[in-house]
């Protein structure tokens, strides 16, 4: 599974063909894909960058993600999502932060811990 945003910075989620994804080499052919499994939009908030859980890849049916997006009052905020490649379903989840950063949301990782994230303000408080 891949994402990216568009123009509108809305997301888009493809599911790449097994061939490229258990290719040892790189394809001898462009691949162009034109249709992807959800198309996800941020509501009123614009999404600004998607950071995707690295610990998932030992887990072929499941990608999880979180999308880093900025409401009206132009603050971050996090809206996490969890695509199931078995089912092709994707679901929202929320989260409860045990402690935000002051400034605004800048970037974040998931932990090796299931279900816990660190999540770094623009002046760079964790």
């Amino acid at each position: 599974v891949m994402c990216g945003c568009d123009d509108n910075r809305s997301m888009c989620v493809f599911e790449l063909p097994r061939s490229v994804v258990e290719a040892e080499r790189a394809p001898e052919k462009t691949l162009v894909l034109k249709r992807p499994v959800y198309t996800i939009s941020g509501g009123r908030a614009e999404i600004d960058v998607i950071f995707t859980n690295r610990h998932d890849m030992e887990d072929a049916g499941r990608f999880r993600f979180a999308c880093v997006c900025k409401n009206n009052a132009g603050s971050g905020m996090l809206k996490f999502w969890d695509y199931n490649t078995t089912d092709k379903a994707m679901v929202s989840s929320s989260a409860i932060f045990g402690k935000n950063p002051t400034t605004g949301l800048a970037s974040c990782a998931y932990s090796a811990e299931e279900g816990f994230m660190l999540a770094c303000g623009s002046n760079g408080q964790l």
